[in-house]
């Protein structure tokens, strides 16, 4: 037996469909809407119900923190205490491609913010989702927690049509596992088609909560330009594993923010990312495990002459500057990973000789990395995983990993399958819960020194 779904609902930019959006956001429901970077998925910051719900919709492991998008300085200093490092940031950044993990009051709603002492803020450039932060704001909203719209883990949706996909499919999964009467049923979901995004991969996160700034995701706006603004190094922190589910939660090492794991963004197939060095021996493994069908982006069909196999989609040559690649990189691997491939397969130059031609190739070669991280670590298991499944698997990463900037030669894995979609259905009741009031208590402290 499936239980009843909620509702989706597609959103034009017009002026009077965001103010609805905003409302619908106020009472506890979900909403996706475009920024500059990727498609987020948002929720009520202060709204309990509101965040459960979004926490369930992804799958997304509820001690995992969320990044809040607010409007402006104001909202942004109702959460967190803003020092002078953070200030002058804003000031040069702001609206913009930048995440801020920074000291968070005391006695603020912590429902999406894992349990950390601290708090990660992003104020936006995108006119769509400052128009829908602004018009939260101004019927009482305070901030919207965010992550991107896709399934926990999987490639971060930039296009509208590839957003509406992901959302019917994870409420789809979330209606069928509703037997268990732990999750909570799930408010109506809208999405505000506001186009591409335009710079394709997530915003930098800037860690402004230790005595030394640091980068934590890096993203559009580069170390160089933070750098610049602050006026010292600002340095690259490799992403931590988290420790196998056998742990105890004590010895786990949780993120600090969204998207800063060593696997994400991945696709649900296999995914190879090699330099031309190393494309015959891993063509020749592939040939010998039995693949026999291959997507391909920056090498030839010609390649595979040698070899029976199909191409199922060839995407020619890879961009030759960090921000085409980086606009191009999600709607590309999905492409690949909706084909008929049973693997998909990237050939690029070394991420050492990327780096040394163009600094701005950073961002890009993480995203690269932590798509690949699964496959590599032989975490993907192709005969297992359905293309269908909206959410994939649990993942549990070796604590010793290490990952940034690895020469980009995996492993071997197999072949893969299918998809489903969904109905539409019922709505959570329309009520102003008093989650919002319990943060409007935290408030006395607001502007006394920061």
């Amino acid at each position: 037996m499936i239980m009843e779904q909620a509702n989706f609902r597609r959103l034009s930019t017009d002026s009077s469909e965001i103010n609805e959006a905003a409302s619908h956001l106020r009472r506890g429901g979900i909403v996706a809407f475009p920024t500059e970077t990727v498609y987020g998925l948002g929720a009520n910051a202060a709204k309990q119900a509101a965040v459960e719900a979004l926490f369930a919709l992804k799958q997304r492991p509820s001690d995992h923190p969320l990044i809040i998008h607010v409007s402006g300085l104001a909202d942004a200093s109702s959460w967190a205490k803003l020092n002078p490092l953070a200030l002058r940031v804003i000031g040069a950044l702001w609206p913009g491609p930048l995440s801020l993990i920074l000291p968070r009051r005391p006695a603020i709603p912590m429902h999406a913010l894992g349990a950390q002492k601290t708090v990660a803020l992003r104020c936006p450039s995108h006119p769509v989702a400052r128009a829908l932060l602004s018009q939260f704001s101004a019927i009482g909203g305070k901030g919207v927690a965010a992550p991107s719209a896709n399934p926990y883990g999987k490639l971060s949706p930039t296009d509208p049509d590839h957003v509406e996909s992901d959302m019917r499919r994870m409420m789809y999964a979330h209606a069928s596992r509703r037997l268990r009467l732990s999750d909570p049923k799930l408010p109506d979901c809208w999405m505000i088609d506001g186009g591409s995004s335009d710079a394709g991969i997530e915003s930098t996160v800037l860690d402004l909560s230790t005595d030394e700034p640091r980068v934590l995701r890096p993203g559009v706006i580069s170390r160089e330009q933070l750098e610049a603004v602050l006026g010292m190094p600002i340095p690259l922190i490799k992403p931590q594993a988290i420790e196998a589910k056998t742990q105890k939660r004590s010895n786990l090492l949780l993120p600090k923010a969204s998207g800063t794991l060593l696997s994400h963004y991945a696709p649900n197939k296999p995914l190879y990312v090699l330099d031309q060095s190393l494309l015959a021996p891993k063509l020749a493994e592939l040939h010998q495990q039995g693949f026999r069908r291959l997507a391909l982006w920056g090498v030839e069909a010609q390649s595979l002459d040698a070899y029976e196999f199909e191409i199922s989609l060839g995407l020619g040559a890879v961009p030759d500057s960090p921000e085409s690649m980086a606009q191009l990189l999600y709607r590309q691997l999905r492409s690949m990973d909706e084909s008929e491939a049973e693997a998909l397969i990237v050939v690029l130059p070394s991420p050492i000789d990327m780096l040394r031609d163009d600094k701005g190739w950073e961002a890009v070669i993480d995203r690269i990395e932590r798509a690949s991280y699964a496959t590599k670590h032989g975490l993907i298991n192709p005969k297992a995983l359905a293309k269908s499944d909206p959410v994939g698997h649990d993942m549990a990463l070796p604590a010793d990993s290490d990952m940034i900037f690895e020469q980009f030669e995996q492993p071997l894995q197999s072949p893969q399958q299918t998809p489903q979609q969904s109905a539409p259905q019922q709505m959570l009741p329309a009520q102003e819960a008093a989650d919002d009031l319990d943060f409007d208590m935290s408030f006395d402290d607001l502007g006394a020194n920061p």
